[in-house]
């Protein structure tokens, strides 16, 4: 799966899996990364968490401006007015 735009981060099918790999506060452990696209807003979208962290809630990432994502080979980075990480997602295959 690729994302070449904020566009089709919109898009993508409901139970899209994707792993956050990096945030704010650093890199995220493995057992933690799992994330399920759960819902589609125009302004954000919402991820499922793993179950045993916050017994499945919602995870909302709110979409950026256009120059504030950034699309890789394996998925997106999203990044601060600053130019820091504010969270890199990978697809899961």
């Amino acid at each position: 799966m690729r994302v070449n735009c904020l566009a089709d981060l919109k898009r993508l099918p409901i139970g899209t899996k994707l792993r956050l790999v990096e945030c704010l506060m650093g890199p995220v452990p493995e057992e933690k990364q799992g994330r399920i696209l759960a819902k589609v807003q125009s302004n954000a979208v919402a991820f499922l968490t793993p179950k045993d962290n916050y017994q499945g809630h919602l995870s909302w990432l709110h979409l950026p401006p256009a120059k504030q994502f950034v699309a890789t080979s394996d998925g997106f980075t999203v990044l601060e007015d600053t130019g820091e990480v504010a969270a890199r997602y990978v697809f899961d295959d």
